[in-house]
């Protein structure tokens, strides 16, 4: 069932033959900050508008953890006010979001720390199953899992496995449930209840939406990604991206790889330029 997403999922800027690359390919491991609670003390001496932005999250960075810390700390020792129970991934639109929730999900299989199950949350609201995720478990995503003669071993081999909390469920892009006049997080919320609540959650979710209503779900521990360090990080994903992409030929692969050169350079000359403005 997870096979599909050791491909990459969205990159609008990849022609259609590298789109199909496989993630490992090109991945470049983001680190990511822990958001912190904001101080609320002394807000006679601001006017209403800074009063307001001191109760928005906070981001420190003696907060940040690289890729593997994450994983390691967070997710395997459970460190955290959740014991890595419930973990919210946050950032802007294409800041690697899904592609990092792919990479917890091989990882869970391959530290043999549970069951991963991957829900696109956004397939969910187009096809009304997004208000009871237990019902789609049993009813949609179980029958697509396992042949029909199997369904009842299957179903109450599922049950025990939430309820000895070694069930991952992995939500995608909780910003993309399109449902209209829907409080996204608080209806989540709702859900994430009872014993299904057994489960272990890591769910994505764009920074506007997550901060717009981020006590609905308080319960979880926050992380936000940080873009690439430049130049280390970006120069890395370059390399990665065109080595991936080359077709085996030499000449078209020093091409390829020229290009690459050239991608760096111009990103330099607009760093630069970036600084002097």
């Amino acid at each position: 069932m997870l096979e599909p997403r050791r491909r990459l999922t969205s990159n609008p800027s990849m022609p259609d033959e590298s789109a199909k690359l496989e993630r490992e390919q090109i991945y470049v491991p983001l680190a990511l900050v822990q958001r912190t609670k904001p101080d609320k003390r002394n807000l006679g001496e601001h006017s209403p508008e800074a009063g307001t932005r001191l109760y928005e999250p906070q981001y420190e960075k003696k907060q940040r953890f690289e890729h593997e810390a994450f994983l390691t700390q967070i997710l395997e020792q459970g460190k955290g006010k959740t014991k890595g129970k419930y973990i919210a991934l946050i950032g802007e639109p294409g800041a690697g979001k899904t592609t990092l929730l792919q990479c917890i999900a091989f990882w869970v299989l391959e530290k043999n720390l549970g069951f991963p199950i991957w829900i696109s949350l956004a397939e969910l609201g187009r096809s009304g199953s997004w208000t009871d995720l237990q019902s789609y478990l049993f009813n949609n995503w179980l029958k697509n899992a396992v042949p029909r003669t199997q369904m009842i071993q299957a179903k109450a081999e599922l049950t025990t496995q939430i309820q000895q909390g070694r069930v991952w469920l992995l939500l995608d892009g909780v910003d993309e449930v399109a449902v209209s006049g829907v409080q996204t997080l608080q209806t989540l919320a709702e859900k994430l209840t009872g014993w299904i609540a057994q489960s272990r959650v890591v769910l994505t979710c764009r920074l506007n939406v997550w901060q717009a209503d981020y006590n609905a779900l308080e319960t979880f521990e926050t992380y936000r990604l940080l873009d690439f360090d430049y130049p280390k990080q970006v120069h890395q994903f370059i390399d990665n991206f065109f080595a991936a992409s080359e077709p085996g030929f030499l000449q078209e692969t020093e091409i390829l790889l020229a290009k690459g050169e050239r991608l760096k350079a111009e990103r330099r000359v607009y760093k630069s330029i970036s600084k002097v403005s």
